[in-house]
Order: C-alpha cells, then sequence, then structure tokens
C-alpha cells in the first residue's frame, strides 16, 4: 500500500513540474511546490516535515525570499527529479526540501571551512534570547558567525535570510 501510494505520490509531482504555467517563473514554481506539499500533507509526517525544513519552507513569503537567481533551470527540473528512485515519501520530502531551499538562500561566498568548496549561506537562527545572522553549510551543517567564529547557540528555529535581514544586520 505505502508503495503504490509513494509511486502516485511522485508521478503526480513530476506531473506538476511539466506544467507550463508552473515553470514560467520561480514564483510559479516555488507557489506551485508549496501548494502541492499543502495539499499532500497527510503523506508526510511531522518530523519528516522539521528534517527537511519543509515546516518553514511552506510558510515563506515567496515575494520576499526568492533569490534572484537560483540555480535551477525550470524547464529541466521534470526530467531530472524523474530519475529519482523514490521509495518513500521521506525521500520526496528531501528532494522538495532541498529544491525549494536553494531557491530561498542567498550564499554569502565564503567557503565551508569543513567541505572546503561548498559556499556557506546566509540563515537567521532564533533561540529563546536572540536573533543571529549565521553561516550555514548546506552539505555538512557546520555553522558559524559572519564574523568566522564557530556557532554556539542553539537553534529554536532557523529560517533562510532574505534581502531584508541582510540589510537589517547590514551585509549589503
Amino acid at each position: 500500500m505505502k508503495k503504490y501510494i509513494i509511486t502516485k505520490l511522485s508521478k503526480e509531482f513530476i506531473e506538476l513540474l511539466r506544467k507550463t504555467e508552473v515553470i514560467q517563473d520561480y514564483f510559479s514554481y516555488y507557489s506551485a511546490i508549496v501548494n502541492w506539499v499543502k495539499q499532500n500533507k497527510k503523506y508526510f509526517n511531522e518530523n519528516t516535515l522539521k528534517n527537511n525544513r519543509l515546516d518553514v519552507l511552506l510558510n515563506l513569503d515567496p515575494k520576499i525570499y526568492i533569490i534572484d537567481n537560483p540555480e535551477i533551470i525550470l524547464s529541466m527540473e521534470a526530467e531530472r527529479l524523474e530519475k529519482i528512485k523514490y521509495d518513500k515519501a521521506d525521500t520526496l520530502a528531501m528532494i522538495i526540501g532541498n529544491d525549494l531551499w536553494d531557491m530561498v538562500t542567498i550564499s554569502s561566498g565564503k567557503d565551508c571551512p569543513v567541505c572546503k568548496y561548498n559556499e556557506l549561506r546566509y540563515i537567521v537562527a532564533q533561540t529563546e534570547k536572540e536573533r543571529k545572522l549565521v553561516l550555514e553549510c548546506e552539505t555538512c551543517g557546520w555553522c558559524e558567525y559572519v564574523n568566522g567564529d564557530k556557532w554556539s547557540g542553539n537553534m529554536i528555529r532557523c529560517i533562510p535570510a532574505s534581502k531584508i535581514d541582510l540589510k537589517e544586520f547590514g551585509i549589503i
């Protein structure tokens, strides 16, 4: 039964990405995926949504958060994602989370000190006491303060930093 559901979900998802109105621009693409996940939320448990940051991504305003030039070729996404074997809802959620995250995170231009060649991205980390701009590696999870010191706080919530956040923190 589960295999049938994930096969059906993944096919529906790929069909969505083939629609001309979905791939016309990044806003339409992001919005269509978010709406699709919301409509199919019952197939993704809370941990799956949280682990793939979909709990955050589903609530972002794409008008504020979508970056100017995501490195995603919309016309090729369906073909690229169709090649993946979706054996669990977690796999589908991971792919969706990664795709959406790539569309809303601003790269810092600084390489990760652990991975060496992966660029750190700006995120806003919120703790019980403060809200800080932090750099994060998408690959290994390394986090550091903007000054390069290792992040020592516990994040209660993290969201991508928008251009508005970067202005607020004096980066741009």
